[in-house]
């Protein structure tokens, strides 16, 4: 796998279209359209599913309402991260990046969810494009760019199930990516010797790559995986520019933090920092990176063949030298696989309480990656070993990813029997779609990516907001803020999971909002749960978006009056005309 520089230099050969010969290159290209057939397939119903988020007037992610509700008060002059007042609880959880780029547009569309859900899905075909560029640069290092490769891996990244729904949804965790990606192609051209800006020296690109990797902990402060893997490739390359690489870093990505904690009093650090400080559990973790091995192992499996394939080729060499360093510098893989390893140490914080599987985003983009290099490279011995019989692991590849890309249609409940009425009645056909199903089944909280915001659900939250809206009374208190946006009506919380544990662990002070809730200051309190239900089925009377003195202050003072979509509570006292129903 030792790179060779001097095709870097040669002049690019404009190959024309060749049809196959034999009839194993037939077989390939048959291969090949079948794969990218069902990618395609995938792609649409991802876009699909896209398209009905973006159409959607509510959350459909506690974040969302949370960063849209956090921005409006941006826009209003409010310091959202200030430090935590007992007269409202703001989360605030992410460096403030994200928060500006939604910050124009919700000036002109106030409480609207589209204008981050847009910025999201840019993101995340910039990421595509980006993985794009990435394999096809590799290949340059090597005989030649391999379009199939870089074209597989852009379209399986745009096939997971994470990526149709964190991409679509007003998150920062893609966007975060999305620079760590940039930081990585930026990284990778300086590598390649190229050149930024004749200004900027020979270190131009990487220069640019830590103000990428500087941008994405900017929008998530987790997101340092790219920097990283950048920063360690460069130490065993070329240590001075490591330094310089750190320090730009440093200045970009963490002295405006430090700015604006000063300024903010410490309140900046409580909200990116403190307020995250939660117990971490294997279960938690395994319960996320358990079902996406499930989901894509397939994927996995042809990624980590390229791995292992660097592995072989480069231990050897290593064993020969007392400095394994310049041995890995010279090897452009040493770079992707390196952020390969950092993203999956970045999916251990799934694991966290309240973690989920957006923190896994960021190892598909790196998977999808190795997806594309390991068909680069197989695709490399089908051409140049013609009597070799490994080289047949490329068709084989190939048959293995559409079996991933149809097992994901099955998985999700796409493809049943019952949609094709002669090969569904026939025994093997039954026998295998029913295989695939149990072999990469979803599990529950992963199906939620896949499912489209019903009608029904639709109409049900419009009731209560239209309810909210005709309602006299001026306060409103609900765990999903999204559902007051749209009144117009003050919001007293806009995280109510962040502020339940950060009350439970003593880091906010509820006590003001519990005697609102006794003294039944609030007209309606929306809930997303019954809390009598939930009791009654042998549940605690807390959840996680409810405190045990929040829900007890509730049940004593006002009555559960119209279950819907939300539960709606009104005041004991309440004049019986003007209750729900």
């Amino acid at each position: 796998m030792q790179t060779s520089r001097k095709n870097l230099e040669k002049p690019a050969v404009k190959a024309g279209l060749k049809l196959p010969v034999t009839a194993s290159d037939w077989l390939v290209l048959a291969l090949f359209l079948l794969l990218g057939g069902l990618l395609l397939a995938k792609i649409i119903f991802s876009f699909n599913i896209m398209w009905q988020i973006f159409n959607y007037p509510f959350q459909v992610d506690e974040s969302e309402g949370m960063i849209v509700s956090e921005v409006g008060m941006m826009a209003k002059g409010v310091d959202i991260f200030a430090p935590p007042s007992r007269e409202i609880f703001i989360s605030a959880p992410y460096t403030p990046l994200y928060y500006w780029l939604n910050l124009p547009f919700l000036e002109i569309m106030p409480g609207s969810f589209k204008p981050g859900r847009l910025i999201s899905f840019i993101a995340t075909l910039g990421s595509a494009l980006i993985i794009f560029r990435l394999v096809l640069l590799y290949g340059k290092t090597r005989t030649k760019p391999s379009f199939s490769g870089a074209i597989i891996a852009a379209a399986s990244w745009g096939s997971l199930g994470l990526v149709a729904f964190w991409g679509g949804a007003v998150k920062p965790d893609i966007t975060a990516v999305f620079f760590n990606l940039l930081a990585i192609w930026f990284a990778a051209k300086w590598d390649l010797g190229q050149r930024a800006f004749r200004f900027l020296g020979t270190d131009g690109w990487l220069y640019l790559s830590a103000l990428m990797a500087a941008m994405s902990v900017q929008t998530k402060q987790t997101a340092f995986a790219a920097a990283a893997a950048v920063l360690c490739f460069a130490l065993i390359k070329r240590p001075l520019s490591a330094l310089k690489f750190l320090g730009l870093y440093l200045l970009l990505g963490f002295a405006p933090m430090w700015l604006m904690n000063l300024l903010s009093n410490g309140g900046f650090w409580w909200h990116i920092v403190t307020v995250h400080e939660l117990p971490w559990s294997f279960s938690n973790y395994w319960k996320f990176a358990s079902a996406f091995t499930l989901n894509y192992q397939i994927y996995l499996v042809v990624a980590l063949f390229f791995a292992t394939l660097y592995l072989v080729e480069i231990l050897p060499r290593l064993l020969k030298r007392r400095n394994p360093f310049p041995t890995l510098a010279q090897n452009p893989a040493t770079l992707l696989l390196g952020y390969a390893a950092t993203t999956l140490l970045v999916t251990f914080s799934a694991g966290t309480y309240g973690g989920n599987h957006n923190h896994l985003l960021e190892f598909a983009a790196a998977m999808s990656i190795g997806v594309g290099l390991s068909l680069s490279r197989l695709r490399e011995w089908w051409q140049s070993d013609t009597k070799q019989i490994y080289r047949w692991i490329y068709p084989l590849a190939l048959l293995l990813l559409a079996v991933q890309a149809l097992a994901m249609f099955v998985a999700e409940g796409r493809i049943k029997p019952a949609d094709f009425p002669v090969l569904g009645s026939i025994a093997p056909t039954r026998a295998s779609l029913t295989f695939l199903h149990d072999r990469f089944s979803d599990p529950e909280w992963l199906g939620l990516q896949y499912r489209v915001p019903q009608p029904d659900q639709i109409n049900g939250y419009s009731r209560v907001v239209q309810f909210i809206t005709n309602d006299t009374g001026a306060l409103i208190y609900s765990d999903d803020v999204s559902l007051v946006m749209p009144t117009g009506k003050r919001i007293f919380t806009t995280d109510t999971f962040t502020q339940t544990h950060a009350t439970f662990y003593g880091r906010w002070d509820e006590s003001q909002l519990v005697q609102m809730v006794r003294e039944r200051k609030f007209s309606i309190i929306v809930l997303r749960e019954s809390i009598q239900k939930r009791v009654s089925e042998g549940g605690q009377l807390q959840d996680i978006y409810l405190s045990p003195a929040l829900a007890s202050a509730i049940l004593e003072n006002y009555d559960q009056t119209c279950p819907d979509r939300a539960t709606i509570y009104e005041p004991k006292d309440k004049d019986k005309s003007k209750r729900c129903g």
